[in-house]
């Protein structure tokens, strides 16, 4: 498992502090064969005094008819279970005094979606998979604990609150096989539900062998308005953005990625910059010329450049490093050469 650092603690689903800690990834199809059982509830008396409690709403496996699990808070790595927190919890043995250890003392539980209504499968992974796209088409305001709220953002909206909520389901969901996960990913991706749509792309996308080169340009069309004025969207917007840098170059999809470089969001539009700077196609010289050459972020004016030069003498093009250096020298020669081909 990667090892990477967590600026929030998807621990953290309906309570907790901010905090960065070195934790490793979650990975759900390793939780889901290590658990002997995997249950779904909300955890109580977990300042350390005895066993922590999860009053248990439904089992994806193992666990029986028991509506009340003891688990002990004796973890051996830094995972943590908070008070009031909602999840789909990996336990492991049970020992003498009846309370069941967590399957990996990292990652003792997952985010679930309080209220829904959870398909029993003979296939735990796929019953984890189906818990945590739950959680993607819940309201925020339901993964939102009304007396703690969740990271400690007690002041913060719910659905500012719910968008960390809504990343940690992503981010699992993305180690889980898309025989598992896919079908119910790419129903949310075709409904009107936002930002579950937004959440279900950046999942497919990360997904290997999901999509097919024509099913990413439909997606990427499809949402192409919504990311370029993503409003109170901008985190799912910008996450959305990431993938589709990482996994989409098709010429097909320049009208779609000149649409996103005029989003208000940054993260978005160094995303189509940056894609649009790799497409070898002459039609990407005038969005990049007349848009990202002028953009406000130095990221989007480096793509801007960058791709350019690739078009026009690809021994020309600048590393990052020598943007950085020379500026001012290179917008000023690149502006000019697009005045010249392009107007003004």
């Amino acid at each position: 498992m990667k090892i990477k650092v967590l600026a929030l603690l998807t621990a953290g689903l309906a309570a907790g502090s901010a905090r960065a800690e070195l934790l490793p990834d979650a990975d759900a199809p390793e939780l889901t064969q290590a658990a002997q059982v995997i249950a779904v509830g909300r955890a109580s008396h977990t300042d350390g005094t005895g066993p922590i409690l999860i009053a248990v709403d439904s089992f994806l496996k193992g666990g029986g008819a028991l509506r009340q699990l003891a688990v002990s808070p004796d973890f051996a790595g830094v995972g943590k279970i908070e008070e009031r927190q909602y999840g789909i919890f990996f336990l492991g043995r049970r020992g003498k005094g009846g309370a069941y250890s967590a399957a990996d003392p990292y990652h003792p539980a997952l985010v679930a979606a309080p209220g829904q209504s959870l398909a029993a499968s003979p296939d735990a992974l796929a019953g984890v998979a189906g818990a945590l796209a739950s959680v993607l088409t819940a309201p925020a305001a339901t993964l939102i604990d009304p007396v703690k709220g969740v990271q400690g953002l007690v002041t913060a909206a719910p659905a500012d609150q719910a968008q960390y909520v809504y990343y940690a389901a992503a981010q699992a969901l993305a180690t889980i096989p898309y025989p598992e996960a896919g079908l119910a990913l790419k129903a949310i991706a075709a409904s009107d539900q936002l930002p579950a749509r937004l959440w279900a792309m950046y999942v497919l996308f990360s997904m290997d062998e999901a999509l097919d080169d024509e099913e990413k340009a439909d997606y990427v069309r499809s949402v192409a308005p919504i990311l370029a004025d993503p409003g109170t969207l901008g985190f799912s917007a910008s996450k959305l953005a990431n993938a589709i840098d990482a996994h989409v170059d098709s010429p097909e999809l320049i009208p779609a990625l000149t649409v996103m470089l005029g989003s208000n969001e940054v993260a978005v539009r160094r995303a189509a910059a940056s894609v649009l700077s790799r497409l070898a196609a002459p039609e990407v010289a005038a969005p990049l010329a007349k848009t990202a050459l002028n953009d406000s972020d130095e990221s989007v004016r480096f793509y801007a450049v960058r791709g350019l030069a690739l078009l026009q003498d690809p021994t020309t093009a600048p590393t990052l490093a020598t943007f950085d250096a020379k500026q001012s020298e290179l917008l000023q020669q690149w502006r000019s050469w697009a005045r010249a081909r392009f107007g003004s």
